[in-house]
C-alpha cells in the first residue's frame, strides 16, 4: 500500500490505546460511521504488523465492500474518514490528561454563550482542581494567564461600568508565563549553541535579563531558569550553580514533575559544560543525579530508566570512587531499565565496576555474555575491554581487538559525530600500546596530543597511563 498518514498512526499507537480507540469508535457519538468502525476493525485485526499484503487497498476495499468493484476515490475518503475520528481520539485523550485546560476550554464556551453561572460553578471546578494540584511551571501560569483573561472577559460582559478590574492579574500572569518561557528557550539555545557551536539570533534576551536583575521576582521557576543561564553564560563561576542548587533543592517539591525534570537536566548540563571545560567537577554531577533519583525525575512516566542515565550515572559514581553506593544503584535501577536491554546494561554496569576494582576478569567474563542491540553499548564495551586487555598486559588480545574494532568503525555509517570519539580513543591506546615507558619526552608528547584533542571519551585515564 501507498504510504498513508493513517497507517503511521496506527503503528505509532500502543495496544492500550488501540483498545481506547475502538471504544471511541463504538460510542453513540461515532458509530454512526459504521465504515469508519468496519475499517478500524480490520486494522485492529493486523495491528502492530502490518504486513503489505494484508492492507494492500484492494484488499481492505473488499473486505469492507465485499460486493462492489474496487473504487480508488472511495477507498481514499474512507481512508480519511477514520483518520479524522483517529485525530478526534487522540484530542479527546490529551483533554483527559489535562482536565484544568479542559475546563478552560469549557470556561471559554460558557462564556461565549453568556452563561454566567455555569462560567462560575466551572470557575469553582477549575480551582478544586489546582488546589489538589498546585506544582508550578510554565504549563501552570499559562492556565493561569487563560483563566484571568477569561475572567476579565466575562466580567466586561456583564458589568458595563467596572472602577475595579482584574487587567493586572491578567498581565501578571503573562508576565509570569512569558518570562519563564523565554528563560527557559534562552537556556536551551544556549545549551545548543556549546555543544553544537551554531549561532541563534536571541531576540529579548537581554531586555529580559534586564528586567529580572531590576526586578526580583518571589517565582522559583523564574528564578532555576534564571540561575541556569548564568551558569551556562558563566560556567566558570560557581556561585551562579550553588544558586541554581539551592533553588532546586528548596524549591523542588513546588514545581510540577515536567519541570523539575527539565530544571534538573539543566543544572546537570551545566555541571557537564564545566567539566568539558577542565573543572574536575564529577561528585556535583553525581550529587545531581542522587537527587533526580531521590525525587523520582529519572524515570518515565512507565517507571523506567533510560539506558544513557543508568551509564552516566555508573560512570560518574565510579569516578568519584563510590564503589558501594555505585554497585547498590546497579542492583536496585537496572531493573528499571526496559527488559530487551535490561540484563545487558547490568552486566555492563557489573563491567565497569569490576573494571575499577582491578578484577580483569570478571570483567572480559561479563563483556563476553552481553547481547548487544545497541551500537554505542557495543563501542562502549570494547573500550573497557581494551582497557582490560591493556591493564592485564594481554597485548596480543588488544592489538586483535583494535583491528576488528577500527572495521567496525568503518562500516558503520550511522556514528556521526561519535566516530571521532571512538576513531581518537582506539588511536590513543594503541599509541600507548607501543609506547617506550621510559620515553619521558615521548610520554610528554603524547600527553599533549591528547589534552588538545576534543572528542576522547577516556581521556584521563589514558593520562594516568603516561605519569
Amino acid at each position: 500500500m501507498k504510504k498513508s498518514k493513517l497507517l503511521d498512526v496506527f503503528r505509532s499507537l500502543e495496544g492500550n490505546q488501540i483498545r481506547l480507540l475502538g471504544e471511541f469508535l463504538d460510542s453513540p457519538y461515532h458509530n454512526k460511521n459504521q465504515l469508519a468502525c468496519k475499517l478500524f476493525k480490520y486494522l485492529e485485526r493486523c495491528y502492530p504488523d502490518f504486513k503489505d499484503k494484508k492492507i494492500e487497498r484492494k484488499l481492505v476495499f473488499s473486505k469492507i465492500f465485499p460486493k462492489e468493484p474496487y473504487n480508488d476515490l472511495k477507498m481514499r475518503h474512507l481512508f480519511s474518514l477514520l483518520l479524522k475520528c483517529t485525530e478526534e481520539f487522540l484530542i479527546a485523550e490529551a483533554q483527559k490528561e489535562d482536565p484544568t485546560l479542559s475546563n478552560i476550554l469549557l470556561l471559554q464556551e460558557y462564556r461565549k454563550l453568556k452563561l454566567q453561572k455555569h462560567f462560575s460553578a466551572t470557575l469553582r471546578k477549575i480551582s478544586d482542581l489546582r488546589k489538589k494540584n498546585n506544582k508550578k511551571g510554565i504549563q501552570y501560569f499559562y492556565h493561569s494567564y487563560r483563566i484571568e483573561q477569561e475572567v476579565e472577559l466575562i466580567d466586561s460582559l456583564f458589568q458595563e461600568r467596572r472602577n475595579e478590574t482584574n487587567l493586572q492579574n491578567v498581565s501578571d500572569q503573562l508576565d509570569a508565563f512569558y518570562v519563564t518561557s523565554k528563560l527557559k528557550q534562552i537556556c536551551e539555545i544556549v545549551s545548543y549553541q556549546h555543544l553544537f557551536n551554531q549561532e541563534y539570533e536571541l531576540k529579548m534576551m537581554q531586555e529580559i535579563l534586564d528586567h529580572l536583575e531590576e526586578n526580583h521576582y518571589q517565582n522559583p521557576v523564574i528564578n532555576i531558569y534564571y540561575y541556569g543561564f548564568l551558569t551556562l553564560k558563566e560556567p566558570e563561576n560557581r556561585n551562579h550553580f550553588l544558586h541554581l542548587k539551592k533553588e532546586l533543592i528548596q524549591h523542588q517539591h513546588e514545581l510540577s514533575r515536567d519541570e523539575l525534570a527539565d530544571a534538573h537536566a539543566l543544572a546537570r548540563n551545566s555541571v557537564i559544560r564545566r567539566m568539558n571545560l577542565g573543572a574536575k567537577v564529577y561528585q556535583e554531577l553525581l550529587d545531581l543525579y542522587k537527587l533526580g533519583l531521590e525525587v523520582g525525575i529519572l524515570l518515565d512516566e512507565k517507571g523506567e530508566m533510560s539506558p544513557a542515565s543508568f551509564k552516566n550515572i555508573v560512570a560518574v559514581g565510579l569516578r568519584v570512587k563510590e564503589f558501594d553506593w555505585v554497585k547498590s544503584f546497579i542492583e536496585s535501577h537496572s531493573i528499571k531499565i526496559n527488559t530487551q536491554e535490561r540484563d545487558s546494561y547490568r552486566k555492563y554496569g557489573m563491567a565497569r565496576w569490576h573494571f575499577a576494582n582491578g578484577d580483569y576478569e570478571e570483567v572480559i567474563f561479563l563483556l563476553n555474555q552481553i547481547n548487544y542491540a545497541d551500537i554505542f553499548m557495543m563501542l562502549d564495551s570494547k573500550v573497557v575491554l581494551m582497557q582490560t586487555y591493556y591493564e592485564s598486559e594481554e597485548f596480543d588480545a588488544l592489538e586483535s581487538l583494535l583491528e576488528s574494532f577500527n572495521q567496525l568503525l568503518i562500516r558503520k555509517k550511522i556514528l556521526g559525530y561519535h566516530k571521532d570519539n571512538y576513531r581518537n580513543t582506539s588511536k590513543f591506546i594503541r599509541q600507548l600500546m607501543n609506547l617506550n615507558g621510559y620515553d619521558r619526552q615521548a610520554k610528554n608528547l603524547m600527553q599533549k596530543k591528547i589534552k588538545e584533542t576534543k572528542a576522547v571519551s577516556i581521556r584521563e585515564w589514558l593520562l594516568s597511563k603516561l605519569v
